[in-house]
């Protein structure tokens, strides 16, 4: 019975998320490949989802770990991390240049 269950929670989530794929094949080869997310891993490349603004970043290239989402970068803030230590966040590129001096 419990192998029953097994198998029908597996065929549920195949059948409820088939366009990305989620459990059994998002390969990718290159970003192209992933509709809204990159592709990222070592041997065996899966698209997975971009960092969204205002998270955690890693500023060094990581082949497991999607970089900021389309219209953000990484970058150093003051007092962005826990309990107000500095650290990398995705920060919009709008705003940047702009102003008045």
């Amino acid at each position: 019975m419990k192998s029953l269950f097994v198998v029908l929670v597996l065929v549920a989530l195949v059948m409820a998320d088939e366009e990305k794929r989620f459990l059994f094949g998002n390969e990718c080869s290159e970003d192209s490949d992933c509709l809204g997310q990159c592709c990222r891993g070592l041997f065996r490349k899966m698209c997975g989802d971009y960092t969204k603004e205002g998270s955690r970043c890693y500023h060094t290239i990581n082949p497991l770990v999607c970089g900021c989402e389309p219209g953000t970068s990484c970058k150093f803030v003051h007092n962005g991390g826990l309990l107000g230590l500095p650290a990398y966040l995705c920060v919009s590129d709008a705003g940047e240049g702009s102003g008045d001096m």
